[in-house]
């Protein structure tokens, strides 16, 4: 299987807490080939060195906005073969995801609390891919905001995050 995971710089889910998420899955899912775009500049590069997100792939976008980049990102698209998986990280990716990848299955993965306008905009998107989008927000918080904006519950898993502890210092694992 091969997963294509795309975060765009513009948006605000684009933190060190993010980027360090999909560093995460990186090994841990076997056989699963997986493929990471970060569309922005340098700051989004120093911040997925700084949490081990080493194989990422950065391109340059105008405004950090996979919409605006999107030839820039074909070119990039090019070299690489069909996709089985593409795992979004922004509305802003998943648009993009969706009009580029029309039959492909999508997730998107919220890990901040949407606007009522971003949950009406994922609602459209949502319809228009029914039965190949996934949303999963990464608290039941966020989930009931998702389905209070008409967002159908099927459309919906709960991804509970896991901290690997031995990513903490010595000092947080130390008993007081």
């Amino acid at each position: 299987m091969r997963v294509l995971h795309l975060l765009d710089q513009c948006d605000a889910a684009c933190t060190g807490t993010t980027l360090a998420m999909i560093a995460d899955a990186f090994g841990r899912l076997g056989h699963i080939e997986q493929h990471v775009m970060l569309l922005g500049g340098e700051a989004t590069a120093q911040s997925a060195q700084h949490v081990g997100l080493k194989d990422a792939q950065i391109i340059g976008v105008p405004r950090g906005s996979a919409l605006l980049g999107w030839p820039t990102i074909e070119r990039h698209l090019r070299h690489l073969s069909t996709f089985d998986l593409i795992h979004c990280w922004s509305p802003g990716t998943l648009t993009f995801a969706a009009m580029r990848w029309r039959r492909t299955p999508r997730v998107m993965t919220l890990t901040q609390m949407p606007s009522p306008k971003r949950v009406r905009w994922l609602r459209v998107l949502m319809r228009e891919a029914a039965g190949r989008t996934m949303l999963l927000p990464i608290s039941a918080t966020i989930r009931r905001e998702l389905l209070a904006g008409g967002i159908e519950e099927s459309s919906t898993v709960l991804l509970r995050p896991g901290i690997d502890v031995y990513l903490l210092n010595d000092k947080a694992r130390e008993p007081h």
